[in-house]
């Protein structure tokens, strides 16, 4: 019931927020990390990137995932993700063990729970009909240890602006499928300050909302596979196994 009333009081506090913000263009939106690391939508890319020398930060409480984007020269986007979750795991399972096993813990810990993103924008809207990025996701810090990046791939996307609404479509080849994904996305501004988001993973169905705040803070609402959210038996299950809350910041 505490956590019911929480989330409705989230909810209702930003909802508040976001009628107070400034009008937000699409692609604002974009250039925030998704819940997978890299810019884009909930957790597929966006073909867009950071201007050069702007950053964004985000941090995801499915499992509390941090990630750090940076743009480069107008046409690339190189960041970080920290699943923290993973990490205090590891940590906190090692607490009996000695000084230097302790050591050793924690540096692998780090290792197992980092990765890398990397997208370089091919061309752009100003001259052509759609953009198109290509890129790497969640590429590990320890790629021969084991770890929660299962979903290491390379990607290619086009997308393409109109008006207050943006689309793209891409295929995603993830380590360990034998196949390539399709991937897509179709978004719209509305009451100026939300994006609304409807988005297709290889094999699943997620929907989502970021909310503005202002210029350089959002707020997102993301619910992952919403086909099987049924599935969840209780509010506990919905939000571990299918919730996504995150807050976002864009310099």
């Amino acid at each position: 019931m505490r956590t019911k009333a929480a989330l409705a009081i989230l909810i209702i506090l930003c909802s508040f927020s976001g009628l107070l913000a400034e009008s937000v263009d699409v692609n604002h939106f974009l250039l925030m990390p998704t819940a997978s690391g890299t810019s884009g939508y909930i957790d597929n890319p966006a073909a867009y990137v950071l201007a050069s020398k702007q950053f964004t930060l985000a941090l995801h409480m499915d499992t509390y995932v941090f990630k750090f984007n940076y743009g480069f020269l107008n046409i690339m986007e190189a960041g970080t993700v920290i699943n923290f979750g993973h990490l205090s795991d590891i940590v906190n399972g090692s607490k009996d063990a000695g000084f230097w096993d302790s050591f050793r813990v924690f540096f692998d810990a780090v290792s197992e729970s980092t990765a890398f993103d990397f997208k370089w924008r091919a061309i752009g809207e100003e001259d052509y009909p759609v953009s198109v990025a290509f890129g790497v996701k969640k590429f590990p810090l320890s790629m021969f240890e084991s770890g929660p990046w299962n979903s290491f791939a390379v990607y290619g996307v086009a997308s393409r602006k109109i008006n207050d609404m943006s689309f793209s479509a891409g295929m995603k080849k993830t380590v360990g499928h034998d196949y390539m994904g399709f991937i897509a996305d179709a978004s719209k501004v509305v009451s100026d300050t939300v994006l609304l988001i409807g988005e297709y993973d290889e094999n699943q169905f997620n929907a989502g909302v970021k909310m503005s705040l202002n210029y350089n803070v959002n707020v997102e609402f993301y619910v992952r596979d919403i086909l099987n959210v049924y599935k969840a038996g209780e509010i506990g299950e919905f939000l571990r196994s299918y919730f996504i809350f995150g807050i976002s910041y864009l310099q």
